[in-house]
């Protein structure tokens, strides 16, 4: 994409998405290396870019490319290769002298033409490693269901990282409502061109019911996401999971776009919610919260904002408290490890409240007397009143 305006600099919601990536690959990146039992990874940003912007704001390949130097630092044994691929000759161009340390270093491939021509490739040379795929396209169009549809059904483990423009595709739906006045011809284009960003025709029972909220955009999105993925699913693999999170245009006003997040591992999901949770501007560390109620202004909080933050962690556990007795009540018979539950509940509440007040939210809902109420089969108090819990500890629900 060669416009010049878009390049000058980064917009708001540009700088969230790439601190997303950041936040979320500085993390996982070692888990990954560590925990592939190939011991490969692979870091596929399917739609490049430039790699900075003129200002010279860094990209998402200068990013990954930083976090790429970073463990080959650490770990020089370790296999860790970057993939980056981008249409325009201007664009790449740039993307060539910003990434050419790194394309020396033998850790970088940059490859000029389009994501669907190129991903054969990199999914020929990743063999059995695994795969994490950043998909920014700059339109709709540049990303059709089919051209990324391999990356779903990929048997080795793959993670997914969509941007996915709902906001455009809501105007999209528009002009297909009953009530909109346009031609056949118009029709029919609009119908094969959703057709091919949704992989088929599902995106039509949004126009029958007539709910063209975002949030139904994305999540009829998502089912095809799902459907083609569980292809791919098998005993060593036997389910997928995908979540997303609205990106706003600037800080409390509309929502710009979702990103979209696919994997087949629950740590992925953990580490991807406390991401998200970080870019919304609502993680915190409870320790310091401890620490200021020992220290008073020690880190840096007035009693105001300490007040609130406390509120706020409080107000966060008694939710997910009671999205925690939905989901004992759904399964009641059911013998949850704590993490599980704890899983579940992340999934429930995805990219609203970080892991540390997830876990929290079980161990009050296990310590409290009254019912419902989750108890622990193997594991006994301690000396202040409070249940033992680990993360394989064995709790059941009581109502």
């Amino acid at each position: 994409m060669g416009d010049t305006s878009f390049w000058a600099v980064p917009k708001d919601w540009s700088q969230r998405k790439h601190a997303v990536i950041n936040y979320y690959l500085k993390s996982a990146i070692n888990k990954f290396i560590f925990g592939s039992a190939t011991g490969g990874v692979v870091v596929l940003d399917g739609f490049a870019g430039r790699g900075e912007y003129e200002d010279g704001t860094p990209g998402s390949p200068v990013i990954i490319g930083k976090l790429a130097e970073e463990q080959f630092q650490r770990h020089p044994s370790r296999d860790l290769r970057v993939w980056n691929i981008e249409l325009n000759h201007e664009n790449f161009s740039h993307l060539i002298h910003v990434t050419e340390p790194w394309v020396q270093r033998g850790y970088v491939t940059n490859l000029q033409g389009s994501f669907q021509d190129h991903l054969p490739t990199v999914l020929k040379n990743s063999g059995q490693s695994l795969l994490f795929a950043f998909l920014d396209p700059y339109r709709p169009r540049e990303l059709a269901f089919a051209d990324f549809a391999p990356l779903l059904e990929r048997q080795s483990q793959t993670e997914l990282c969509i941007v996915f423009f709902s906001s455009i595709i809501q105007r999209h739906l528009v002009p297909m409502l009953p009530a909109a006045n346009v031609n056949d011809r118009f029709r029919q284009a609009r119908t094969e061109h959703l057709n091919r960003i949704f992989g088929d025709g599902r995106w039509q029972r949004l126009i029958d019911k007539e709910s063209l909220s975002l949030d139904n955009i994305v999540e009829c999105y998502i089912e095809g996401i799902l459907d083609r993925a569980r292809l791919g699913c098998t005993r060593w693999q036997p389910d997928v999971f995908v979540c997303y999170h609205q990106i706003y245009a600037r800080v409390g006003k509309d929502k710009k776009y979702h990103i979209i997040f696919v994997t087949r591992h629950i740590d992925g999901v953990e580490l991807m919610n406390d991401t998200f949770v970080h870019e919304s501007g609502l993680l915190f560390n409870e320790d310091d919260i401890k620490k200021f109620e020992k220290s008073g202004r020690q880190m840096g909080f007035g009693f105001e904002e300490f007040d609130q933050n406390t509120q706020r962690f409080n107000d966060g556990k008694t939710q997910l408290m009671q999205y925690l007795i939905e989901i004992g009540r759904r399964e009641p018979s059911r013998k949850w490890l704590r993490d599980d539950l704890i899983a579940e509940s992340i999934k429930t509440s995805f990219g609203k409240y970080q892991k540390t007040v997830h876990r929290h939210a079980v161990q009050s809902l296990v310590d409290q007397h009254s019912l419902p109420k989750f108890k622990p089969v193997d594991t006994k108090k301690k000396r202040d009143g409070t249940w033992q819990l680990g993360p394989k500890t064995l709790l059941v629900f009581e109502q």
